[in-house]
């Protein structure tokens, strides 16, 4: 009997790689074809065993090996121990080519495998006439799997002879060893250095070829993850996708050239062809769409989504880009820009939102603003602006502290700060004025100062509810109505009709008090005076009120002068009375005492 061994470590300097068999999910290990005129892998096992260069024996060269007849006679030896166990192969190949001559009945030859360096050995697949024809080539393929045989440090494997004598023999030629480690490997140079890398994928042309112990990976594409190494969970789809990474994990990269400068960065989702090209280092990126976040380097959580949204933003975190060109030229932190160039050319403003196709499209700084419409904020490079409805705030260049909620509202407005419009055109026309307040549809469309107070409905001049902020003014044009009272210090009434002077004319009719005691007595309140029936249907007129009231103080006034000058009158006679009583009173006294 005869044996030929062989040990699976290192490749020695007898293994050649065949690329042709690395387009599988196998790796090769070892390959003896014994060209070079010795054992190779294998050991001699005495004269039963040995070279031969009959090409009638030889599959492909000059050279195979001969086992024959099932002498144990002569000494065989074992090439050294193959450790299956560390780099975590589940499965182990040997696949060669054979012929067998001069076989008859049940005479056969063995593969065996040992787990122990050959103290035990087992038969894993005998070959009998079943399985071959004498005198031709036979292509062999026998798999052990992990969960029926032992895989260990110390595996071997070895062909035995099992013939009758010496003409029975078995030639051996092109014996390949191949692993797997739950990898599926397609394309020349795929996977080539895997060592203890598993349950990865590499499909195409080097795809994962320098890697060495990353798993979990899958690799599609010509040269996608070709300098991965240790990096693990990864998904590159795409020519180059990934091509740069070497030990990134978690990473998911779909497209030409997606993330094709990664090396470290981690869980970042590039999705589009170019989409974070640039990325080398950052991690928790998402960017989406045809060169989405192209030059980003080492910027962290980001999102981009669309056609070269985020194209330019190098290192800057924290933003979210959704649209095509969304945020192309920025390069600050926490903008949120969203919808068709949205942020476009925003490139040194930062902590911005802007929502709405073309929103800030221009505005190349500016923070803290707030954008939401088709082209609001559209050129503006303020800051602190709320902008709302579409084109509101359109032409704003340098106002800050601007509020302008509309369609077009504050549309015109360059460099006015501090005001605040709401309602649709509202503000239109106000190109420079600051600290203006105007309410409602189109209100002070045409006004063009400052420190204005609108609230209406329309864009008149004389609007409902007028206001001076710097002259503390407040002018209401129109009823007011109040139905829980007024605290005041002062009231300014302004008279519709000619203030109650026309009492004091000379032409004045004065009603008699005669009369008024008629009409009191009659209407049961004074005259020109509202009632108290009428005041509780119509209200209080303060105006007519007051002047109805001054009206009844100016002529209660001529009743006290035309008093006054009956009471002279009265006091006249009396006076004069009293003087002719004294003096009649004396005379009467003189009388008495000249008696």
């Amino acid at each position: 009997m005869r044996y030929l061994l062989l040990l699976l470590t290192a490749l020695s300097a007898h293994a050649i790689i065949d690329e042709t068999e690395l387009n599988t999910s196998w790796k090769l290990l070892y390959f003896d074809d014994f060209e070079d005129g010795t054992f190779g892998n294998y050991s001699d096992g005495g004269t039963d065993c040995g070279l031969v260069t009959n090409a009638s024996y030889v599959y492909s060269g000059t050279r195979s090996l001969k086992i024959q007849d099932n002498t144990a006679s002569s000494f065989t030896q074992f090439t050294s121990n193959m450790n299956l166990a560390d780099k975590h192969y589940h499965k182990l190949r040997i696949h060669f080519k054979y012929y067998v001559r001069s076989f008859t009945g049940t005479q056969h030859f063995n593969l065996q495998y040992s787990s122990d360096g050959g103290v035990n050995w087992v038969v894993v697949k005998s070959f009998d006439l079943n399985d071959f024809t004498n005198g031709s080539f036979t292509d062999a393929e026998v798999i052990l799997i992990d969960s029926s045989y032992t895989f260990s440090d110390l595996s071997r494997i070895r062909f035995e002879c099992e013939g009758g004598n010496d003409d029975d023999k078995v030639y051996l030629d092109d014996i390949s060893i191949h692993v797997s480690q739950f990898n599926t490997i397609i394309g020349n140079l795929a996977g080539q250095n895997n060592t203890t890398g598993r349950y990865n994928t590499f499909i195409g042309k080097n795809s994962g070829h320098r890697n060495t112990t990353g798993y979990y990976n899958t690799f599609l594409g010509l040269n996608s993850g070709l300098n991965n190494t240790t990096g693990y969970h990864n998904t590159f789809l795409g020519l180059s996708a990934g091509v740069s990474n070497s030990n990134g994990y978690e990473n998911t990269f779909v497209g030409r050239g997606a993330g094709e400068n990664n090396t470290t960065g981690f869980r970042n989702t590039f999705i589009g062809r170019s989409a974070g090209d640039r990325n080398t280092s950052a991690d928790y990126n998402t960017f989406i769409g045809f060169s989405a976040g192209f030059s980003n380097t080492t910027g962290t959580n980001n999102t981009y989504l669309g056609s070269n949204a985020g194209r330019d933003n190098q290192t800057s975190n924290a933003n979210v880009f959704i649209g095509y060109a969304a945020g192309e030229r920025s390069k600050q932190n926490h903008n949120t820009y969203i919808g068709k160039q949205s942020g476009y050319l925003n490139v040194n403003g930062k902590e911005n939102t802007f929502v709405g196709s073309q929103s800030g499209q221009n505005s190349t700084e500016g923070d803290y603003n707030v954008f939401m419409g088709v082209n609001a904020g559209y050129d503006n490079q303020g800051n602190l602006n709320t902008f709302i409805g579409r084109a509101a705030g359109r032409f704003n260049a340098e106002g800050t502290g601007n509020s302008f909620i509309g369609h077009t509202s504050g549309w015109k407005n360059t460099i006015g700060s501090q005001n605040t419009y709401l309602g649709v055109s509202a503000g239109y026309h106000n190109l420079t004025g600051s600290n203006n307040v105007f309410i409602g549809f189109n209100v002070g469309a045409n006004e063009t100062g400052s420190n204005k107070l609108y609230i209406d409905n329309n864009a008149t001049a004389t609007p409902l509810i007028y206001g001076e902020f710097d002259n503390n003014k407040l002018q209401i044009n129109g009823e007011l109505r109040v139905t829980n009272g007024i605290r005041t210090n002062e009231v300014n009434v302004q008279l519709q009709s000619a203030w109650p002077d026309y009492v004091f004319a000379d032409d004045y009719q004065l009603p008699t008090i005669a009369e008024m005691a008629n009409h009191i007595k009659e209407h049961k309140h004074l005259p020109g005076v509202p009632s108290a029936a009428d005041i509780a249907k119509d209200g209080l007129d303060m105006a007519k009120v007051m002047s109805a009231q001054m009206e009844k103080i100016e002529e209660l006034s001529l009743y006290i002068i035309e008093l006054k000058k009956e009471n002279n009158t009265l006091k006249d006679k009396l006076d004069h009375s009293i003087e002719n009583n004294q003096k009649q009173i004396q005379s009467i006294l003189q009388k008495l005492e000249g008696k």
